[in-house]
């Protein structure tokens, strides 16, 4: 009993000295970021004005070409934001919200046309007494993940029930997603850890600390195909 209890401490142990060491790696790259986006955003805006007042056969490459540093800018900014909020989670602002409302909010416009989806919500639902953007972003995050493992056309499904034993909601987002193996499986929490081509590594584990300070929970059950 004193062995299994020490092993479950050591691996805690692990973990909390992962999520430190990757909060200062996240709050370094966050900080580089935005000092180099700085200037690219400043100097852009007066490449905008300039070519507003250039020949117009000019116009279509200049755009396209800004359009591009655009695009490329948003995105670091978007991963400079997600590495600052991983360093640095705000102070939660709870209040009552209905989950089911939230949930069917966040769907729509989040999964796409190609894939069918379907929200069950069961009876007797409680309110959470939770911040809303918080929720909203873990949700958000998972309901992407789902998106993204869908090639094409799919489907997913989301219920949300109160637990068996009556404390707290138990919410399930299945996907018909490719699945994932047992290896990779163990590692979807640990920041920095992506197998996107353009992920930052830390949505899961993001989803994570965020169920932790309300005292939840995530497992995620997957096989290949």
């Amino acid at each position: 009993h004193m062995r299994a209890t020490l092993d479950r401490y050591e691996e805690r142990l692990r973990d909390a000295e992962q999520v430190r060491g990757a909060r200062e790696t996240a709050r370094f790259v966050a900080h580089e970021l935005r000092n180099s986006l700085t200037p690219v955003q400043a100097a852009m805006q007066i490449l905008e004005k300039r070519l507003a007042s250039r020949e117009r056969e000019d116009d279509e490459r200049g755009t396209r070409a800004l359009g591009l540093i655009r695009r490329e800018a948003d995105r670091m900014a978007r991963l400079a934001s997600t590495f600052s909020e991983y360093a640095h989670l705000p102070e939660p602002q709870p209040e009552r919200l209905a989950l089911a409302a939230i949930l069917d909010e966040i769907a729509g416009p989040e999964i796409p046309e190609q894939i069918q989806w379907r929200l069950t919500v069961g009876p007797s639902l409680p309110d959470l007494e939770v911040d809303r953007d918080e929720l909203e972003r873990l949700l958000r995050n998972l309901i992407r993940n789902a998106v993204e493992a869908i090639e094409g056309a799919g489907t997913i499904d989301i219920e949300a029930v109160s637990k068996a034993d009556g404390d707290g909601i138990e919410i399930t987002i299945r996907d018909s997603g490719r699945g994932i193996d047992p290896r990779t499986l163990r590692e979807i929490y640990q920041p920095g850890f992506t197998t996107k081509e353009n992920g930052s590594g830390l949505g899961l584990a993001l989803v994570r600390r965020s169920l932790a300070r309300y005292g939840g929970t995530i497992r995620m059950e997957s096989s290949p195909g």
